[in-house]
C-alpha cells in the first residue's frame, strides 16, 4: 500500500452523520488489517464535515486535527455511548461490535493490547474475547470463499458512467445538464474522452439534428450503451422518469464534487497555517467561497 510506504500513521475524518460513522468503522478495520496506525479526527460541534469547519473558523479544524483520537479510544468512546455497558444485553452488543473490528488488527502485540483493554472496559475474560475473534476470523474466511465462488457465476455490475451514457441516449436533451456538471471534471481518462466527444457533439447544432450520438464514441462502448439503453427502456419506458433519474444522479455527483473541493481546500489551509502563511489562508478561504 502506498500510504504505508510513507508513514504507518493515518487519520480519518468522515462526515458527522450515520454514513460517516459506518464508513469510519469500515476504514478502521481496513487500516488495521494493512498494519497501519489509524486515528480519528472528530468534527467540531455543529459541523458536518471539514469544509464546514474551515468555513466557520479555520482554527476549529486545526484544533480537531491536533486532537485526533487513537483508533481504539475513539471506538470505545463512541460505542460505549451507543451501548452503555450497564446491562448484559448492551455488553454483548458492545463487545460483538468491537471484537468484529479489532479482529482485523494485523499486529499480534497491538491486538493483544486491545483485547486486554476491552476485557477491563466491560469486565469480561480475555479468553472469551479471543474466542470471539477466532470465530469471526473463521466466518470471514468462509464468507470470502463463498463470495469468490458466487462471483464467478454472477454478471458484473454495470459501471455508473456507462449507465449515465445509456440514460442520456434515451433522453438526449439532458446532455446539456450533464455537461454543465461533468465537463472539465473527469481528468484525462478514457471515460473523459468519451464524455467530451458527446458534449462536443451536443454543442454542434448541425450534428444535433441527428439524434444518435453513439457514432462519436468507440464502437465497443457504443455497443454496450445500446444494450444497456434497451434494458433500461424495457423496464422503464417513461422518458420523464428517466430524466428525473439523470437529475438525481447529477445532484449526487455535484454534491460529491463540492465535498471534494471543500476537503482539498481544507487540507491546503491546514498546511498554510502550519507555516504561518496567513495571506495564503485568506486566499484559500476566498477561493472556497467562490467555488461552493
Amino acid at each position: 500500500m502506498l500510504v504505508r510506504r510513507q508513514t504507518p500513521k493515518i487519520a480519518f475524518a468522515f462526515d458527522a452523520d450515520s454514513a460517516g460513522y459506518n464508513t469510519t468503522l469500515k476504514s478502521l478495520e481496513m487500516a488495521w488489517r494493512l498494519g497501519l496506525e489509524p486515528s480519528i479526527i472528530e468534527m467540531p460541534e455543529g459541523c458536518k464535515d471539514a469544509g464546514e469547519a474551515v468555513e466557520k473558523d479555520p482554527e476549529l479544524w486545526k484544533e480537531a486535527v491536533a486532537n485526533a483520537k487513537p483508533a481504539y479510544d475513539w471506538l470505545w468512546d463512541t460505542l460505549s455511548k451507543k451501548y452503555p455497558p450497564t446491562s448484559t444485553t448492551n455488553k454483548k452488543e458492545l463487545s460483538k461490535t468491537i471484537i468484529a473490528i479489532i479482529s482485523a488488527v494485523a499486529d499480534p502485540v497491538e491486538r493483544d493490547d486491545y483485547i486486554q483493554r476491552l476485557s477491563k472496559n466491560i469486565n469480561i475474560g480475555e479468553n472469551a474475547i479471543r474466542d470471539g475473534i477466532k470465530k469471526i476470523s473463521s466466518q470471514k474466511k468462509d464468507t470470502v470463499q463463498s463470495h469468490t465462488k458466487n462471483d464467478e457465476n454472477q454478471r458484473p455490475a454495470t459501471p455508473s458512467w456507462l449507465e449515465l451514457l445509456a440514460l442520456m441516449n434515451l433522453v438526449p436533451e439532458k446532455i446539456g445538464d450533464v455537461s454543465s456538471v461533468l465537463n472539465g471534471q473527469l481528468g484525462k481518462s478514457k471515460i473523459a474522452t468519451v464524455y467530451e466527444s458527446v458534449f462536443k457533439w451536443y454543442n454542434n447544432t448541425q450534428a444535433r439534428k441527428e439524434p444518435d450520438f453513439l457514432r462519436v464514441m468507440p464502437y465497443e462502448i457504443a455497443k454496450k450503451v445500446k444494450v444497456i439503453s434497451a434494458e433500461i427502456e424495457a423496464q422503464q419506458p417513461d422518458r420523464e422518469i428517466i430524466a428525473k433519474d439523470i437529475d438525481q444522479r447529477l445532484d449526487t455527483i455535484h454534491r460529491k464534487l463540492r465535498d471534494k473541493i471543500k476537503s482539498d481546500i481544507a487540507i491546503k489551509i491546514s498546511e498554510a497555517q502550519k507555516t504561518g502563511d496567513i495571506k495564503k489562508v485568506k486566499e484559500l478561504l476566498k477561493d472556497l467561497q467562490q467555488k461552493i
